[in-house]
Parts: structure tokens; sequence; C-alpha cells
């Protein structure tokens, strides 16, 4: 019996043991789970992330423009036009311009030729700032300095677009000190026994500091914002008024306006006497790929004084659309010094840019207008209708055009009558330097011979067919491109057709960039040429967006060796009003301003068709850059006639 009674209690014992061990271990788990919630939430941490760079904008004490030339490149900011001048070399002239504005995060690209009927309007006021987001990937640098213990705690490199967590101490204030020089590469580590760090010439310097305490569990935000230390020298260097490519460019800074310091973060400021750095030959970069006609230089400095600057072309060679060389550095005045003038001299955060604008101011030009429409503006033979008050305004074309610059035009205007071409082109003595052309169905073979035989002596041609009448039409395309070649009509009033995104030497200036952008067709069928032998062509379209997305051939191209511009519709210039939109949105997409600017017709097209690419596209809900197609064509055209004229020898 007490055996027994003995090996109950031991399994009373047992039982009560194992029970106790999973009582402990459950307050174990609980005590440890409750313990790490408690370490988890008793973290203090700083969340740093950063909130934009500030744009410190220039003072607008002057008028400034509105729009942006050609291109219309996004978020530039507008500049103060400070100075200008001009000067002459050979046949050439130069527009010398000072420009002056802010830097935002990164500024790299250039700022855009003022359009000369831009409108102007007055700011007043004093500077305002506004915040520009930094590039996601950027580095910077961030320092904690624990104003109690006396000494910096944490230096430690963050990226923008990423939150940094730093665990500091509850309720300590802390001095916080930021930098970067706004590039995703490694930036140097601070020096902290002088607590600075040294400006380069090719990166800008972003600056902020400030003072924060930490005094919730969790999550502290401090939100950076940076600023610029430096000022940029901008130089700009754009042949597209000269229609070339720059082959060769030397330039030198004529002083040493170039500087770098050492910059303390303690006091946001740089101490001691600033080291002019020789950067050589200014390092240039082309702006547009594959064309070196606009090319853009920049350097920071840490100099923002300066209230002028100087550059020192040693060589300026340009290949000309005719292939042959120019070297401007021959007869470059004040040997090749070229200044850039009346900055404020307050310069910190922004841009002091150099303009320098070639142009070549060419001789007057004869234009055969071969026109059946005359009132619906057809062959821009008129002053009264858009396509005819474009050529006329000289702010477009004229000696000091912002777009091409030429010493007027001379108007000739031929009917559409049979043999009316023939006999205006029968004597290669007094052919005209360009011809505009709409071909309707009344011409006869001997008007194609006639305009195929001005072509092939380099005669400059802007021509609009949409009949196939044959033979005629399709007997002057097989001389043009060999017997392969077939014509067809195809779509209606309405149609839109995408430019393609290629030779930008001829769609992206100077009066807009059209580069896939959308031409519409007016109140008739399109012509397509097909079987054109690869290579011979510059295509920029071809089927339309709405209609019959399954038509062959080219729509609109340009010959690559001959100076002849094609279009498929003899009404892409219409527009029977003087300025504005033609009302509707299948006839007249030649639209300009009232100034006589070429603008988008931005109600056109006729509503998409089931099977076409645009599909189910409503009606007016394109827009059509018929009118801005046609100035860049043009003007192409005119520096063509020139470089490149017709062969007027008996």
């Amino acid at each position: 019996m007490q055996a027994r009674t003995q090996k109950h209690i031991k399994l009373i014992l047992k039982g009560l043991s194992f029970a106790a061990i999973i009582l402990i271990l459950q307050f174990q788990f609980s005590s440890c789970s409750k313990n790490n919630d408690v370490d988890q939430n008793a973290e203090v941490r700083l969340s740093i992330a950063i909130s934009g760079v500030t744009d410190l904008q220039v003072e607008k004490n002057r008028f400034k423009s509105a729009n942006l030339q050609h291109g219309q490149i996004k978020n530039a900011p507008i500049s103060d036009t400070l100075h200008s001048q001009q000067l002459k070399v050979d046949e050439f002239s130069f527009d010398i311009i000072s420009q002056q504005t802010a830097l935002p995060a990164d500024f790299t690209q250039p700022l855009e030729r003022l359009h000369s009927n831009s409108p102007l309007q007055a700011a007043s006021g004093a500077a305002k700032a506004a915040d520009i987001a930094m590039e996601t990937g950027v580095k910077y640098w961030i320092l904690l300095y624990n104003k109690t213990t006396k000494r910096f705690e944490i230096s430690t490199q963050a990226i923008a677009g990423q939150v940094k967590e730093i665990v500091v101490v509850k309720n300590q204030e802390y001095d916080w000190y930021a930098y970067s020089f706004n590039t995703a590469d490694e930036i140097p580590r601070p020096n902290l026994t002088r607590v600075a760090i040294e400006s380069q010439t090719d990166k800008p310097l972003l600056f902020a500091k400030g003072s924060i305490k930490a005094s919730q569990l969790g999550s502290n935000p401090l939100a950076i914002t940076f600023q610029h230390q430096l000022a940029q020298l901008q130089v700009q260097v754009d042949a597209r008024g000269m229609f070339g490519n720059i082959e060769k460019m030397d330039a030198k800074f004529a002083a040493d306006y170039i500087k770098t310091g050492t910059f303390d973060l303690l006091t946001g400021t740089f101490t001691g006497p600033l080291t002019p750095v020789d950067v050589g030959n200014l390092v240039f970069t082309d702006l547009e790929a594959g064309l070196s006609r606009l090319k853009l230089a920049r350097y920071y400095t840490a100099d923002v004084s300066a209230t002028s600057y100087g550059i020192k072309f040693s060589a300026l060679n340009l290949r000309l659309i005719n292939g042959l060389n120019k070297d401007l550095s021959l007869t470059f005045p004040n040997a090749g010094l070229v200044n850039f003038e009346n900055y404020t001299g307050a310069n910190r955060g922004k841009v002091l840019q150099g303009v320098l604008n070639m142009w070549k101011i060419f001789p007057r030009k004869k234009i055969m207008h071969v026109d059946g429409g005359v009132g619906f503006g057809y062959g821009a033979s008129s002053p009264t209708v858009a396509s005819g008050a474009f050529l006329r305004n000289p702010a477009n074309f004229g000696v000091t055009s912002k777009y091409c610059r030429i010493d007027g035009f001379e108007h000739v205007v031929v009917s559409s009558l049979p043999r009316s071409v023939a006999n205006a082109l029968s004597n290669p003595e007094d052919y005209p330097d360009i011809i505009i052309a709409v071909m309707f169905t009344g011409f006869v073979a001997e008007d194609y011979d006639a305009v195929y035989n001005y072509i092939d002596r380099g005669g400059v041609m802007f021509l609009m067919i949409e009949n196939t009448n044959p033979p005629h039409v399709l007997n002057f395309m097989k001389k043009m491109f060999g017997q392969g070649v077939t014509i067809s009509n195809y779509d209606a009033g309405g149609a839109m057709y995408t430019m393609t995104k290629q030779d930008a030497e001829v769609l992206s200036w100077p009066f807009g960039d059209v580069r896939g952008k959308y031409w519409g067709q007016d109140f008739s069928a399109t012509l397509y040429v097909q079987g054109i032998p690869e290579g011979m062509v510059e295509v920029y379209s071809g089927a339309s967006r709405n209609m019959n997305a399954n038509a062959l051939g080219a729509s609109m191209f340009r010959h690559k060796t001959k100076n002849f511009f094609f279009v498929g519709d003899t009404g892409f210039l219409a527009n029977s009003l003087r300025n504005d939109e033609y009302p509707g949105y299948n006839l007249g997409p030649f639209a300009t301003n009232t100034n006589d600017f070429p603008v988008a017709h931005n109600r056109y097209g006729y509503p998409a068709m089931l099977g076409s690419e645009d599909y189910p596209k409503a009606a007016a809900t394109w827009q059509a850059h018929n009118s801005v197609i046609f100035g860049n064509a043009f003007a192409f055209l005119v520096a063509t006639s020139h470089y490149m004229g017709v062969n007027r020898s008996l």
C-alpha cells in the first residue's frame, strides 16, 4: 500500500512538472515576444528622404517670352535675355546672346531660341522658389552631429528615391548636414577633420542643413531640400540656321572663370581662396542624335560673382548640306573672341548661358506657284490665305527671322490649265528657284515632262498630287524611280497619317518638331506611290491611321538625291482663312495663329473606321500638323535651292 501511494505521488509530481514546464515555456515565449515588441517600438529612427531641389528663380524684372521655339523642351525654365548683339562672318550672321536662368535639379538642355512672335508678358515681384524633384538614384551624403556629445555620430551615404533609416537617441537634438553632386556615382566621403568638401567643375554642388530632435518612438521624418551652391557657365553653339553640321570646334574660356573651392559644411559657405582651373578646350555635347548642328558645353564654378565671360574660338568648321566645308575661324572677328555679358553677379544656383546662333541670310528667291485653287490656299500663292500669308510674313522668312533668314521672295503664279507649267518652264534661263505645285487632273504629259526636266536639273520642288491621272502621273513616277513603280488612291477627306520619327534634319526644325505627329488629308483621296527602290527616298508617312490601314506605299516622301518633296494630297496647304483653323474635321488642315505662325489644327480627322489603326477614335480628335510640316520642309528647300540650286545653262 505504501509503495503504491509513493508511486502515485511520483506520477502526480511528474505530471505537475510537465505542466509547470509547459507554463514556464509559455511564459518565456510570451516574455520574449513582449521584449521584442518593446525593443522594436522603443527604437527611435530618422526616416530621411529628399523633397527636392530649390529653384531660386531669376529676378523677374524684365520681359520674358512665354513660348519656346521648336522641340518644346519640357520643364525648361524660361530665361532672361540680358544682352544681344550681332556680328557678320563672311556671308553668315551670328547672334550673340547672354541669357540667365535658374538651375533646377540638373539642367542639361539648351535654352531654345525664342519665338519672334511669342507673346511677351511682364513679370514682377521678388524672386520665387520652387522645389524640383531630384532624380531617383542620385546619391547624397548625410551627417548627424550630436549637440550633447559635441561630435559627429553618423556619416553615411544615401540614395534619392529611397528612404534612409537611421537609429538615433530619443529627444536628443542633432544638427544635420547633407550634400550631393547630383550624380548616381559614388561621391567623396566628407573630411570630418575640417568638416568640408571640395567642389568640382563638371558637377553641381547641392547642400542642405538643419536641426532635428527625434521625440517619438518609431519613424521621425526628415525631409531634405537641397540648394545649389555653384553657378553654371553654359555655352550653346547652334548652326541650324546655316543648315549645316559642326565638323570641328575648338574653344576655350578666355580667362580664369572656372574655379573650385573648399565648402565648409558647418557654415554652408566657401572658405579660403578659390582655385582657378584650366579646363582646356571646352567639351561640347551633341544635343540631337546623329546630328552635330547644336552643341552644348557646361561647367560649374564656385565663383558666383561673374558679370561676363568670354569664349575664344580657334576652330569652327562647318559642313553645309551640299557637302562642302566652311572654316569660319579664318575670318572670325576679334581673333575668335566672343563675349557674353550683363549677368547680375549674384549667380549662386543660376545658369549663365552664352548662346551663339549662326545664320545664313539667303538672297532673294523666286517661287513659282502652280495653283489651281488660289482662294483655297492650295499652292500658297495668295497673301490673303493662311499658307500664302505664312510665306510672306518676314517674322517667318525674313532677314531677322528666328526660323529662316532670307531677303524675301519673288512670287510668280501659274494656273492649272494644260501646258501652263510646260510653257512657264520652257526656258531654263528663266527657271524659278523653288516650285510649289498643285498638280490636278488638267495637266498633260508636256507639263509632267517639264517638271521632270526641272527636277533633273537640280530644281527644288514641293509637289502635291492626289490623282492617278493615267498615264501622266505614273509615267512621271517611273521616270523618277524606275519601271517597277505603281500608284494608287486610298482614303478620303479627314484621313490622318503619322509622320516618321526619322530625318531630324528636316522634321525637327525650325517651326516645330513634327516627328511622330499627324498630318491630315483635305476632302479627297490620297495618292500612294508603291515600289520605290529602297534607299532612294526618305519616307515620311505611309497608310492612314483612321481609314485603310492596309494601303501600300508612301503618302509623303523626300527624294534623297534630287531636290523633290512629295505629298499625295493637293489640299495639304488648304485653308481659305487668313489665320486660325478652318471649321470642320475633313477639310482645310493648314492652320496658323494670328501672327501667321504655323500651328496644329487641333480638331481634325474623320472618325476611325472599323479595322483601322486608331479605331474607335472619334471625329475631330487628332491634331493635324500640316502647316508645321510644310514650314520645316520649305525652309529646308530654301537652303537647298541656295546650296544646290538649279542648273539654268542652255
